[in-house]
């Protein structure tokens, strides 16, 4: 049954308990099911939401009962909490409100995350079933994680990485807030790329430095304006995603990659390379990581999330000298350890069989959806994609003239279509109107009717 069904259901159950006494029994399950014409599973969610409002108390072999005054007391106000508080904006809205449910009926094409169809469930389960015999994966973990899994990590990296070099943190997320929190303070610049991933610029701002932006283009950062901002700002970080970047999809070009590795050395700068869709190029042979060229300039990250699963909170931080030993100590300081029971389970996966398979077929999967939405989109005259997508799940693109962002995105949700407003990706003023559509998160035909759904709003626009 929908959520909406269900909503339906759950609304009218709690107009009835209205109209009912304290301890007074409800309908059983039978007689609900027959009622709402629904499923015993879909009355029994209804219940057990219910139950966990505490509207309803369930008794076992008596049945399910209002529940009395005390148990649904009503939650008392908190506006206090404003003023004790004060206004303010929080850096993290814009990132919660991308990570909110989607309305009922409308696609979804702002994920960052793959299709589930396309995630390494099966595979995942398997690791997990055979880590679960182990009788220590529910006990500590080294504080920097354990040595195979860090090996791993090094080996990828490539370079003069080592294991020593690696620290395993709980996904690309909790990774940049331990790295920011590591090597800048309060007040400081960092410079990045303009537009950059909307993540990273709530961190930088919850940690009170300062975003500074550097243009790039459809070949990454360009590197006249990064030295001339490092001269400026006084910088000494400079973070990137030299692979297929979030959300303009570039890839920093041969010429700029050693430009900028030479920039951070004369500058005596950290470079925080941002891999966070490694093993995710489908066209094409991937550059190496920054990392494998300089280690003592670059802090490498990369997260299991994009390529595993969601939940599959496990990534890596590379970094060599005080960086190394800074990163650690934050790391512990944020979480302890990363639970050893994911460590094992990843582990387990990234050197079975399983996973070259898994990567394998992804490919084939995300160039044919990207194809897709390419040939979708070469009808809606206008709606121009920024690069061509060699990597990834999603594409940046460029909004008619005229039609701003911000309004376009509204309109697209009216129309039953989620996509991103391009504007939170730019740390000042955005340079142009933008909407980052993601072609990886759905199956194909829900491709082509949200894009078809995009085309209808463009079709309409006054």
């Amino acid at each position: 049954m929908s959520k909406s069904s269900l909503d339906r259901i759950l609304n009218a159950l709690k107009d009835d308990i209205q109209n009912r006494q304290a301890g007074e029994k409800l309908p059983t399950v039978r007689d609900l099911m027959e009622q709402f014409q629904a499923s015993p599973i879909t009355i029994n969610k209804a219940l057990k939401a219910l139950a966990l409002e505490g509207k309803i108390v369930t008794k076992t072999g008596s049945g399910t009962f209002v529940a009395d005054p005390v148990q649904r007391r009503e939650t008392k106000p908190t506006a206090w909490q404003e003023i004790t508080l004060g206004s303010r904006y929080h850096p993290g809205d814009n990132l919660r409100e991308f990570m909110a449910n989607v309305p009922s009926g409308c696609i979804p094409l702002q994920s960052g995350y793959l299709d589930p169809e396309l995630q390494a469930v099966e595979a995942l389960q398997t690791s997990l079933k055979a880590v679960m015999r182990k009788p220590t994966v529910w006990g500590w973990a080294p504080t920097e994680g354990i040595e195979e899994l860090r090996a791993w990590f090094a080996h990828e990296a490539g370079g003069y990485v080592r294991a020593a070099d690696v620290q395993i943190v709980s996904g690309g997320q909790a990774a940049l807030s331990t790295i920011f929190s590591a090597l800048t303070e309060p007040g400081q610049n960092v410079l990045v790329e303009s537009p950059t991933y909307l993540g990273a610029l709530a961190i930088m701002r919850s940690n009170k430095v300062n975003p500074i932006p550097v243009p790039s283009d459809a070949q990454g950062v360009i590197p006249e304006f990064l030295e001339s901002a490092f001269q400026k700002s006084g910088a000494k970080v400079f973070y990137t995603q030299p692979r297929h970047a979030n959300p303009s999809g570039a890839t920093l070009s041969p010429y700029r990659r050693k430009r900028v590795l030479e920039i951070a050395e004369k500058y005596q700068a950290f470079i925080v390379e941002d891999d966070y869709l490694h093993g995710l190029t489908f066209e094409g042979t991937p550059p190496p990581p920054l990392v494998s060229e300089n280690e003592n300039h670059v802090v490498y990250l990369r997260s299991l999330t994009k390529s595993v699963a969601p939940s599959m909170r496990v990534g890596a931080v590379i970094a060599k000298g005080a960086a190394r030993a800074r990163i650690h100590s934050m790391s512990v300081v944020d979480g302890l350890f990363v639970s050893r029971l994911l460590q094992e389970a990843a582990l387990h996966l990234l050197t079975s069989p399983a996973w070259p398979k898994h990567l394998k077929k992804l490919h084939q999967e995300l160039k044919y959806r990207r194809n897709i939405a390419l040939q979708e989109l070469r009808h809606i005259p206008g709606l121009t994609p920024y690069t061509n997508p060699t990597g990834g799940v999603h594409m940046w693109l460029r909004l008619p003239e005229g039609i701003r962002a911000e309004e376009f995105t509204r309109a697209a949700e009216r129309n039953g279509v989620i996509v991103v407003c391009g504007n939170v990706y730019f740390p000042a003023e955005p340079n142009g109107d933008f909407i980052r559509m993601s072609f990886g998160s759905v199956d194909p035909q829900t491709l082509k009717d949200g894009i078809h759904r995009l085309r209808e709003v463009l079709e309409n626009w006054d």
